[in-house]
């Protein structure tokens, strides 16, 4: 009963040594609320895409844990239909038959193209991992108006139902194959870019009649999967594209997908993403639809080092600020396991290579991946310090249930948190430049924040019969 009341998390901005330095001047203090009773989004979970680099076999059992247990990962991109390389290693790398609704399973080599990434969906199942999402970087080119996956064009009028078959048969396909089955998926990576990796370019008319032929095409092979989207590369792309899917079909409760890059805001300048949410969050409450981020890297930056501590920290309110102001129930990193330092949370030199190193991202991560669970739902919480972001979170339901708090002190200095909670069995794990999420002692009420620290205030839930 008491769990359910009002805490108040109180934020005393006190800087080390400030005191001294401007003669003994009281500190400021300012008071940060958490009403557990107010309560936003229901959480999905964090993660990050997976596909194209691989665990050396002997490392697989290591880095999975890794991910999806010490981590905890709760959402898997996955690529899917093949073509790592190029058109030939694609899942239907020739039209399989003349006709579209007939199947000719002999034309998709599904075991070839998909078996690597079976393996990490199995291990990511098998650690508790339920949200899991297959999608196509781009479709084979024999479909396409440039005849090759990479370098963008956009899939051919007429091929449109080639495109949806081989959707259905990749879904029927891993489930006959490697026992995979799926509840949701995205035909395309950001159909806003060209670019010269594979990509492909779809208009948002033509996407999201692309969209509703795969979504019925799978519906008439018995399966029930919800076709997502529309993951677009540029988040201020994304109204059209789900405005043109909203034209065909209304979609309420349906998440947009959606991912944060943008060529004009480098990764670092991150007091733009509460603006940039706020205008997604709008469209999304008119359209009664969550929005989820898929994607988000340090691929455009200036003077910030790939795999440095500051990288992280600048994640960490990336983080905050989807939450807070964009009201997501799921957040990603774009990759969870990957060949460039800056777009990974483990950074592996090339697929199938014995080393990786743990990026510090990784950990700033963690605060949120391991602690926020799916089903939570994020509470109201108040800071008037700029410098102390707070995100709070509970258990759905009645009772006492688990509780977590998140305080990213992007300050240079220190500052000390006084939290006036109701109950016992809090917990507090840290992230600076040299704690790995820690579990950290705290006899509280009083929190030191290191500078530039990201710390998690946890209470598990009771245990059942207690």
């Amino acid at each position: 009963m008491q769990a359910s009341r009002t805490s108040v998390v109180a934020i005393v901005a006190l800087v080390s040594g400030l005191a001294l330095s401007v003669g003994c001047r009281a500190a400021e203090q300012a008071a940060v609320s958490v009403d557990w009773n107010d309560t936003r989004q229901k959480m999905v979970g964090f993660g990050g895409t997976m596909g194209w680099i691989h665990p050396h076999p002997d490392k697989r059992k290591e880095v999975f844990d890794l991910l999806f247990k010490e981590l905890g990962v709760s959402v898997l991109r996955i690529h899917a239909l093949g073509g790592v390389e190029g058109d030939e290693d694609c899942l239907e790398p020739v039209n399989d038959n003349g006709d579209p609704n007939q199947f000719n399973w002999a034309g998709f080599d599904i075991k070839r193209t998909e078996s690597k990434n079976a393996v990490i969906i199995k291990a990511a199942q098998e650690r508790g991992v339920e949200t899991i999402i297959p999608v196509s970087w781009s479709p084979p080119g024999w479909m396409k108006t440039t005849g090759r996956r990479a370098g963008g064009g956009s899939l051919s009028e007429d091929k449109v139902d080639e495109y949806a078959e081989l959707w259905a048969a990749y879904v029927l396909g891993m489930r006959r194959e490697f026992d995979i089955s799926f509840r949701c998926l995205s035909i395309q990576n950001e159909p806003d870019l060209t670019y010269h990796y594979p990509t492909c370019r779809f208009e948002p008319e033509f996407y999201a009649g692309v969209r509703r032929a795969v979504a019925a095409r799978l519906q008439k092979e018995g399966l029930k999967i919800q076709v997502l989207g529309p993951d677009t590369c540029r988040i201020y792309n994304m109204p059209d594209y789900v405005k043109a899917m909203e034209t065909l079909e209304k979609a309420p409760r349906e998440p947009i997908l959606t991912h944060l890059y943008d060529l004009s805001i480098p990764f670092q300048e991150v007091e733009r993403d509460p603006e940039r949410w706020r205008e997604a969050r709008k469209l999304a409450q008119e359209l009664r639809r969550p929005l989820w981020l898929m994607e988000a890297a340090n691929y455009l930056s200036y003077g910030v080092e790939e795999g440095s501590y500051e990288e992280a920290l600048i994640w960490a309110q990336k983080i905050h600020w989807a939450l807070v102001e964009g009201d997501c129930e799921v957040v990603c990193y774009w990759s969870l396991f990957f060949d460039k330092k800056n777009e990974a949370l483990v950074y592996c030199r090339e697929s199938e290579a014995t080393d990786y190193e743990i990026t510090p991202k990784f950990y700033t991560s963690m605060n949120y991946f391991r602690f926020v669970r799916p089903g939570m739902v994020r509470c109201t919480a108040r800071s008037p310090d700029a410098d102390v972001l707070v995100s709070a979170f509970r258990s759905d339901g009645k009772g006492e249930g688990a509780r977590a708090i998140v305080v990213v002190n992007r300050a240079e200095q220190a500052k000390t948190v006084t939290v006036s909670l109701q109950g016992d069995g809090w917990k507090r794990y840290e992230t600076t430049s040299t704690r790995k999420c820690e579990l950290t002692p705290w006899q509280g009420p009083q929190v030191v924040l290191p500078p530039q620290s990201v710390t998690t205030l946890v209470k598990e839930a009771p245990a059942e019969g207690r």
